[in-house]
């Protein structure tokens, strides 16, 4: 996990087992979203020729979403969306990401001041595999500034007959780095990927989809940190992994919701 080595002003004090990184009053800018929606990992002529040549294939036979991405609460715990924080792709993005549905939030706790830039997006998985924050973040022009971690969201929900369920979500945690004028910018983001029920960064690793290419959800959510932060350490609570443990769980029910909605309508 992490913890912070600068603590922002106007932060407040922090929450037991709880950091608060340098990121309170971090405003939004075009490289965070670039960063997200991985742009320029398609931006060439070719690529986009290649990824309208896929759209056109596979606009056939694309699953719908299981919900309405939408109707994932604006507040999650303790962390509510900001004010004028729910952005949209636009549609050339969302071709290159071959998502079909998608969230783009900047949620708050309040307490703390520390802000999460949150992506959900649904889609056919060959074309949203690839877009990871390996390939994304680099494409940017940032560089890897710690190894990668494995983390495990414990979690608790309902399935599409309404049974309790329990389950873990894996995600890997990475920090990126940025010069940004004076100071050098900190990204760390967690990501993973839901396909056949299962959580994984590397679920779609080695596989192909030549005869079905499934809807999968794809989570990101990404926040400053501060040079120093620890991680991995089980004591202290990731902002993130917190937000996580909130979202998840919310996914799960809709989309058990909407099972179960299909199981009685047969």
């Amino acid at each position: 996990m992490s913890h912070a080595t600068v603590i922002d002003n106007d932060s407040g004090p922090a929450r037991p087992g709880m950091t608060i990184p340098v990121s309170a009053r971090w405003k939004q800018s075009p490289w965070i979203w670039a960063a997200i929606a991985c742009v320029l990992l398609g931006s060439s002529a070719v690529g986009r020729a290649v990824q309208d040549r896929r759209h056109k294939d596979e606009s056939s036979y694309l699953e719908s979403c299981p919900f309405p991405l939408e109707k994932i609460p604006s507040t999650l715990g303790v962390w509510k969306l900001l004010p004028g924080g729910d952005s949209r792709l636009d549609s050339m993005t969302m071709r290159i990401t071959g998502g079909t549905d998608h969230i783009l939030r900047t949620y708050m706790d309040d307490f703390t001041g520390v802000r999460l830039v949150v992506l959900v997006l649904f889609g056919p998985a060959e074309p949203v595999l690839p877009h990871t924050p390996e390939a994304c973040y680099p494409a940017n022009g940032f560089t890897k500034a710690e190894d990668p971690m494995v983390r495990t969201i414990k979690y608790a929900s309902k399935d599409a007959s309404g049974r309790e369920i329990e389950g873990n979500a894996t995600f890997r945690s990475a920090v990126y780095q940025k010069p940004g004028g004076r100071s050098i910018l900190r990204q760390g983001v967690y990501h993973s990927f839901r396909l056949d029920g299962q959580w994984s960064p590397d679920i779609g690793a080695g596989r192909k989809f030549p005869r079905r290419n499934p809807g999968l959800f794809k989570v990101q959510v990404q926040r400053m940190v501060a040079e120093g932060e620890r991680r991995g350490d089980d004591k202290v609570i990731d902002p993130i992994e917190q937000f996580l443990s909130a979202l998840i769980p919310e996914i799960e029910r809709e989309i058990g919701a909407a099972a179960g909605k299909d199981l009685a309508a047969k």
